[in-house]
């Protein structure tokens, strides 16, 4: 009676073991599909927000160029 006690003990505990894996291995999954996404969202964020940069100083290039030459016309007359 205390071996089959035992053994039916140990046969749950091998259950609780493998669902409880089952759960780790299926949370572990979904984490790393979040954080390839939100890798991949930061990627994309930094991807614009270069970008941007970009534009911006071509921007400023222009005006700063607009501005010489306003100055120097201002100069000439």
């Amino acid at each position: 009676m205390l071996a089959e006690s035992m053994a039916k003990e140990r046969k749950e505990l091998q259950v609780r073991e493998k669902a409880q894996e089952k759960v780790l291995s299926k949370m572990k999954g979904e984490l790393r599909k979040k954080m390839e996404t939100e890798i991949r969202e930061f990627q994309e964020q930094l991807y614009r927000d270069e970008d941007d940069v970009y534009y911006r100083q071509l921007d400023a290039d222009r005006v700063k160029h607009d501005l010489q030459v306003a100055q120097y016309h201002s100069r000439l007359l």
